[in-house]
């Protein structure tokens, strides 16, 4: 709640002939975000309240405020910068954005990202989101939702694409070697879920809980070309690659096209992944693990 301070004084003549008025009045902490700039849009207030004497004057309390939060605790909370944060704000706003009404001022789209950024970074329950940002439990689930349709509509096409062209492969291969030493790897990861109640035992994997499956390409600076999400955990990487796009890309001749003299043969490129995938004119996958060697 927000008091001009001449309204409080106002009536204040009303809070001495009130025997029932509060004798406190505070607001929780909660988050505030400033909608007019999404660099500094961080701020805490930890409480702000006003009480009667005992003749009925209505003193003022102070504010304590919590400076901007630093660098480190803002990547922290929602796992970007303030910078990739304004990003997303910019990109997602025309998708985001809620009209004003005669009855209401629709929730910010800089507020909207925090609420989903903050839920997907933290894993905390829609409860908790909803009280730290002061908005209802079903709103911060329709933001969430809201929010990752229109990154896997908007960003996703956009930013996550692989290189089909040979300029553009051959550029991410030099990338690659240049700074880890070897070309891009490929390679699958769990993403936790509830036990769906139809064919739940496909979505057991080998670790002992529920997950699908999240099978994706990356370039040297860890940013995804491609991903392939959505199957079943009970698949292994080689099978979700065989049902995969990628496989088309790794069977054109776009590879081949791409490839360094060694002596007198010419290698074509190729992607690197785990044991588990399979081995292909244009996939590597290392040795398999065997307990019989001696450690180095």
């Amino acid at each position: 709640m927000v008091f001009n301070k001449g309204d409080i004084c106002e009536g204040k003549n009303y809070w001495k002939n009130t025997e029932s008025a509060l004798a406190v009045l505070h607001s929780r902490s909660r988050t505030l975000i400033d909608d007019e700039s999404t660099t500094h849009p961080f701020s805490y207030l930890n409480l702000a309240s006003f009480k009667l004497n005992q003749q009925g004057d209505l003193i003022e309390r102070k504010v304590w405020v919590k400076p901007k939060i630093r660098k480190c605790e803002f990547k922290e909370h929602f796992r970007v910068n303030r910078n990739t944060f304004s990003f997303i704000v910019n990109e997602l706003h025309p998708h985001l954005c809620k009209t004003t009404t005669t009855m209401r001022e629709p929730i910010s789209v800089v507020k909207r990202v925090a609420v989903a950024l903050h839920y997907l970074a933290s894993h905390e329950e829609y409860r908790v989101v909803s009280s730290l940002f002061g908005i209802g439990k079903s709103t911060t689930n329709l933001i969430v939702y809201e929010f990752i349709n229109a990154v896997n509509d908007i960003l996703l096409p956009k930013y996550v694409k692989f290189p089909l062209s040979e300029e553009n492969l051959n550029k991410c291969s030099r990338d690659f070697k240049t700074i880890l030493g070897f070309t891009q790897c490929a390679d699958g990861c769990h993403i936790p879920i509830s036990a769906p109640k139809d064919q739940a035992i496909s979505y057991y994997n080998y670790k002992g809980w529920y997950s699908i499956v999240l099978f994706a390409v990356v370039e040297c600076r860890y940013r995804f070309i491609y991903t392939s999400v959505g199957l079943p955990s009970k698949n292994n990487d080689s099978y979700i690659l065989q049902n995969s796009f990628l496989k088309a890309i790794l069977e054109s001749n776009l590879f081949d096209k791409c490839y360094k003299e060694l002596g007198s043969s010419l290698v074509p490129l190729c992607l690197m992944g785990d044991s588990a995938v399979p081995l292909t004119r244009h996939l590597l996958k290392t040795y398999p693990k065997n307990l019989e060697l001696s450690e180095v």
